[in-house]
């Protein structure tokens, strides 16, 4: 191991890292696919960037809750913010993080390509892949996330193999040494009691003992989060698990979720492909772009603090259009195909429907002889494309980010947009 200096005093960071519920704020903050950073309060929604903020990315790289403040991944830096104000950067260790996550009493840490390090306020401590996995790293395969328990515990994942770190050491658990089989594994983390949680292809496993077992229904899990009441909550694409008291109950969401976070009021917040979510009690509510003051309907982290923020009120947003104009990659038009919009849609294609079919915000249009197309009254929203050129027996959706955005009464112009002539039939 490898103990580092501190950037800034240990002092200074021990307060930053300080965790007294009395001053935990009140926020909720989420990653954007195409906003950047936002968090929402009682006040309504702050989108924070280099103008406000010390952030100097476009994009957070991760995003934590760190006791009563929530720890921002920049590439190269750690950015804590309580809700109010920003604390100074911490420059990281290595090369760049991918994933932060923080422990019961503020200890930071980031996983990086080659390394994990932890940060107490007096310096980083680097774990080195050898020293998580042992001599022959290559059969841990991609380290992709790290959860931090009581007691100073961490875990660490690579694809292939977990590492757990009882504040000393390190134990390895492989295949046929903890896992009953070889399996891919995408997800740590340890809920409310400090029993650690690992999501994998198979399935839910949890440490029983030196071993870990499958629990019975959850797979192809994006997130595990929980609250102080012990419920842990489980999702992956559209199916939602909720784990309480030994029971495990179901539910379907009408959009792919990608994080999830609980308040301490024990509402569940979801960010998914179509806005952002909010469970408290039995009930959802839902905003979007075109029904709140919410920017982007891309949310993919959520993080929530204190009691968590509000929900922006809702607000129907005054629609726009969109015109465009379809061409072939050889440059020739692609005249008379069937064409719809969608704000929400299915990656499941058949031959008989479009990806658009049955979803929210969906509109047809047709492109005239020279490949244009226009359509009007459209809800704010982050479109994609299915098109079906004249001739063609299937539909190909395309995906045109920041390009199939419409802001609330824009009139917005994708320009050319053109599609392999591999789909010319």
């Amino acid at each position: 191991m490898r103990i580092l200096p501190s950037v800034i005093s240990a002092a200074a960071v021990a307060a930053s890292l300080s965790t007294g519920d009395a001053s935990a704020a009140d926020v909720t903050c989420a990653r954007t696919s195409y906003s950047g950073l936002i968090c929402l309060s009682a006040t309504g929604i702050t989108k924070y960037g280099r103008k406000n903020s010390p952030l100097t990315f476009g994009r957070a790289t991760d995003l934590t809750a760190c006791g009563d403040k929530i720890a921002v991944l920049g590439y190269r830096k750690v950015y804590l913010f309580d809700g109010k104000s920003w604390a100074k950067p911490i420059d990281i260790v290595g090369k760049f993080g991918r994933r932060i996550a923080c422990g019961p009493k503020g200890e930071i840490w980031v996983l990086g390509p080659k390394s994990v390090s932890s940060y107490n306020g007096s310096g980083w401590k680097v774990h080195s892949r050898e020293q998580m996995f042992g001599e022959d790293t290559t059969k841990a395969g991609f380290m992709g996330s790290v959860a931090v328990g009581p007691g100073g515990r961490a875990l660490v994942l690579g694809s292939r193999m977990a590492a757990m770190y009882d504040g000393k050491t390190w134990r390895v658990y492989k295949a046929g040494k903890g896992f009953a089989k070889r399996t891919f594994l995408s997800k740590a983390y340890f809920d409310a009691k400090g029993v650690p949680w690992i999501a994998g292809i198979r399935g839910l496993l949890t440490l029983k003992g030196d071993t870990w077992e499958t629990v019975p229904g959850p797979r192809g899990t994006t997130f595990l989060t929980g609250g102080p009441d012990g419920v842990l909550w489980v999702g992956g694409g559209r199916s939602l698990f909720k784990m309480a008291d030994g029971r495990i109950s179901r539910m379907q969401i009408n959009s792919s979720m990608r994080s999830g976070s609980v308040d301490n009021k024990g509402r569940l917040w979801l960010a998914t492909n179509f806005g952002l979510m909010l469970r408290t009690g039995d009930k959802w509510d839902t905003r979007q772009m075109h029904n709140s003051d919410l920017p982007d309907n891309s949310i993919t982290k959520v993080v929530a603090i204190g009691a968590g923020g509000a929900l922006p009120p809702s607000k129907d947003q005054p629609a726009g259009s969109i015109t465009g104009r379809m061409q072939w990659g050889d440059g020739k038009e692609i005249a008379g195909a069937r064409m719809e919009l969608c704000g929400s849609p299915s990656w499941f294609i058949r031959r008989d429907s479009s990806p658009c079919a049955g979803k929210p915000l969906s509109y047809q249009a047709k492109t005239d002889d020279k490949g244009h197309f226009e359509i009007k009254n459209v809800k704010p929203a982050i479109y994609r494309i299915a098109i079906k050129p004249k001739g063609n027996t299937r539909w190909v959706l395309i995906s045109l980010g920041r390009r199939g955005q419409v802001l609330p009464g824009q009139s917005k112009d994708t320009g050319t947009i053109r599609l392999s002539v591999r789909n010319r039939k």
